[in-house]
């Protein structure tokens, strides 16, 4: 242990920083279910983090397949483990089986669509039994067990009384994310700040922990959480019927979030890790030993810890990124030109460049251009219009050329041409030009495609200069352009 406060690194120690980002680039990037022996190892990281914490361990771990069916079966469970626990049986009957019916099977219907929502539904109902099972077994006696258990197989819509809300608040209070957190990365963070002097700090924040932010925390963490984030919004924005209803959306609004990122919540793990395993500082051995605890919840998928189980999801089993900066932070996009750009065993969400789009591209492909023009999202219709082709798009919305065709200098036997788009297809006034790729695909084919361009050019010429921030003059004289 270092006798004062780290001031520099050496030369050795900053040239093992892109090795020691990437090694967890490269964990956050795993896919695959996790086997018997990573869940233990999962299991034991989670123990211990309770145990910082100062949290009896639950003794009911949930394994769920995604992080869209952990979001909806969290806090559902939570709300029927307060409700069993503080409840006569009549009311946990209906209490269980108003919050089954109405949330799992209204809430996941409104929010995950088409083929999906069964997969997502079934491991709602598979991990809210399970957790309620472990929970309230134990718990309360028998009669309530025997209430909790025909409720989940059932949907009976009986009323309850004001005690619904006390059990929200109860599974509000139940979830202990924020004292997990705290306990084991919040603690050792402020022991590394108090240990390491700031030119440090940002030296190491910046190639490690924005190479990682870059690549798997900016690239996958935040395009997930927006995904479950608006499935949970779209199911509470409904219609509120009853007072179960109301309790499981008011739960489900107020804990879906409440969880810790796993593998894609590495960046801090990798950052404050690089202080332990290559520099010699104050820090205490007790820190490392939360961070290590911290390290090994890192093989799975979103956690959500509760004082009655932990609930948490898988690796997907399938993630495809492509790059698109330098390393740091935005380096990275999901995107699949064929089916999901991160995948689970229930569900998946489909990206293209780094947009979400609504479906598989493969089937987007499709569509008749009239069904993309009912997206509102401006950034989603332009992918959409991107995966069938903007010449295909042209053609069957009529969109109405500039000008005739002219051929292309940057690009020779091949010509230019473009078009004006209406502001029912782009918020903004723009136009687009369709040209050719100098690049010959390996069929022998050239990939026709469109980019958009100002809408005061009037010259395809000068849009296709556009494009390269070069004069219409000095466009006419490249040799390979588009």
């Amino acid at each position: 242990m270092s006798a004062g406060k780290l001031t520099s690194l050496t030369d050795e120690q900053t040239a093992a920083m892109p090795a020691y980002a990437q090694s967890w680039i490269e964990r956050g990037w795993r896919t695959g279910r996790l086997t018997d022996a990573e869940w233990a190892e999962w299991e034991q990281g989670a123990r211990a983090c309770y145990e910082f914490a100062g949290i009896p361990w639950p003794g009911v771990v949930v394994h769920v397949p995604s992080p869209m069916v952990g979001a909806f079966a969290a806090p559902i469970a939570a709300l029927l483990i307060a409700q069993a626990k503080s409840s006569r049986r009549g009311a946990v009957r209906g209490a269980v089986r108003g919050a089954v019916g109405d949330a799992v099977d209204g809430a996941v219907d409104g929010a995950v669509r088409g083929a999906v929502r069964g997969a997502v539904r079934g491991a709602v109902y598979d991990a809210v039994r399970d957790a309620v099972y472990g929970a309230v077994y134990d718990a309360v006696d028998g009669a309530v067990y025997d209430a909790v258990r025909d409720a989940v197989y059932g949907a009976v819509y009986d009323a309850v009384d004001g005690a619904v809300r006390g059990a929200v608040r109860d599974a509000v209070r139940g979830a202990v994310y924020d004292a997990v957190r705290d306990a084991v990365y919040g603690a050792v963070y402020d022991a590394v700040r108090d240990a390491v002097y700031g030119a440090v700090y940002d030296a190491v924040d910046g190639a490690v922990g924005d190479a990682v932010d870059g690549a798997v925390y900016g690239a996958v963490y935040g395009a997930v959480g927006d995904a479950v984030g608006d499935a949970v919004r779209d199911a509470v924005g409904d219609a509120v019927d009853g007072a179960v209803d109301g309790a499981v959306k008011e739960v489900l609004r107020q804990t879906w979030y409440r969880r810790l990122g796993g593998h894609m919540w590495i960046n801090w793990n990798a950052y404050l890790g690089f202080f332990r395993d290559h520099c010699d500082t104050t820090v205490a051995e007790e820190m490392w030993d939360r961070l290590s605890a911290f390290d090994l919840t890192t093989s799975a998928g979103w956690w959500w810890p509760h004082r009655d189980f932990v609930m948490v999801a898988d690796r997907p089993d399938v993630l495809s990124l492509e790059q698109v900066g330098a390393t740091g932070w935005g380096s990275h996009r999901l995107h699949a030109d064929h089916g999901p750009a991160i995948g689970w065993a229930t569900d998946g969400l489909f990206f293209w460049h780094g947009t979400r789009i609504p479906a598989d591209p493969d089937e987007i492909r499709t569509w008749e251009p009239d069904r993309i023009l009912q997206e509102r999202n401006t950034e989603t219709r332009r992918a959409l219009i991107e995966i069938i082709g903007w010449p295909r798009f042209i053609e069957a919305a009529g969109l109405t050329q500039v000008g005739a065709d002219v051929p292309d200098p940057g690009n020779p036997g091949q010509t230019l041409r473009l078009y004006d788009i209406p502001r029912r297809i782009y918020d903004a006034e723009v136009k687009v030009l369709v040209c050719v790729n100098a690049t010959v695909e390996r069929d022998g084919s050239r990939h026709t495609f469109g980019i958009t361009v100002p809408a005061e050019i009037e010259d395809p010429i000068a849009a296709a200069a556009w494009t390269f921030g070069v004069s219409p003059d000095t466009y006419r004289h490249l040799e390979a352009a588009c």
